[in-house]
């Protein structure tokens, strides 16, 4: 799309049409163009010529730029992915500590239910009642 727009501008250069007061929603206050030293020895077919170079130059960047931006996105997908994976690891390892956890307590207490019947205290491996 860039390009297309870019083409009419150059038609519209090459035709001296750009910019004149009522082309485009009527009258437009522009800054004075600066001659410059590099424009100022140049022809308009050479001025043209720079700035279709120029445009081309940009267009280049823009192309670049672009591939830079696709792969940046489809690393932050990547992690995006791996984090959520990992966060939904973690949620399942949570809840199996969790479970165990449960099971280890239930097993303390069935031990300790074990050792009261024997009359042993269970805190030192020794009972009150000989053995």
């Amino acid at each position: 799309r860039m390009r297309q727009e870019r083409d009419v501008l150059v038609q519209r250069l090459s035709q001296g049409i750009l910019g004149e007061p009522g082309n485009v929603g009527g009258p437009v206050a522009r800054p004075v163009p600066r001659e410059t030293e590099e424009t100022a020895i140049r022809s308009n077919a050479q001025l043209l010529q720079l700035q279709r170079a120029l445009m081309e130059d940009q267009d280049e960047a823009l192309d670049h730029l672009e591939r830079s931006v696709g792969r940046t996105k489809r690393i932050a997908l990547g992690v995006y992915e791996e984090t959520e994976l990992q966060n939904r690891l973690l949620e399942d390892f949570d809840e199996e500590v969790g479970m165990t956890s449960d099971d280890v307590y239930n097993v303390r207490q069935r031990v300790r239910r074990y050792l009261a019947q024997r009359g042993m205290c269970g805190c030192c491996g020794g009972g009150g009642g000989g053995g």
